[in-house]
């Protein structure tokens, strides 16, 4: 699957997205590689020349391996439908594509945020915390 993915393609993708959301400022772009690992994800850091930093993730394939299945599509939509509606400090997506035409794997472009994983808020040393915990923790 990564191997599909050209940092030169990547870096293109994200400044031609940033360009156009900066009303045409210059920017370039570079790729950390190897990518990180999110828990089903690979997540390409990119960093630009005035110091913002983007996320390109790429969805594991779904069904059978295969990316353009109608689930892992819908789901794709889905996750990226609620970023553009979310109005907290959370994930922002600039731009998303299902099928495999820009670079060879469908993607989310979306902000960087230093954070933590996820794993570490549900899960501490000593187990999960009882539901109703969690939901008062997150309300």
């Amino acid at each position: 699957m990564l191997a599909h993915v050209k940092p030169a393609a990547v870096t293109s993708l994200a400044v031609g997205v940033r360009r156009l959301n900066d009303h045409n400022q210059e920017y370039t772009c570079a790729v950390r590689e190897p990518p990180n690992c999110g828990s089903f994800n690979p997540l390409y850091t990119l960093e630009f020349s005035d110091g913002i930093k983007w996320i390109l993730r790429i969805p594991t394939p779904g069904e059978n391996g295969l990316f353009n299945t109608p689930s892992s599509t819908r789901g794709l939509r889905s996750e990226v439908m609620t970023m553009i509606e979310d109005t907290t400090n959370h994930p922002r997506a600039f731009r998303f594509q299902r099928d495999l035409e820009e670079l060879g794997v469908p993607y989310i472009l979306m902000n960087f945020m230093e954070e933590f994983p996820v794993y570490e808020m549900w899960w501490d040393k000593n187990g999960p915390p009882p539901r109703e915990q969690q939901r008062e923790d997150l309300g």
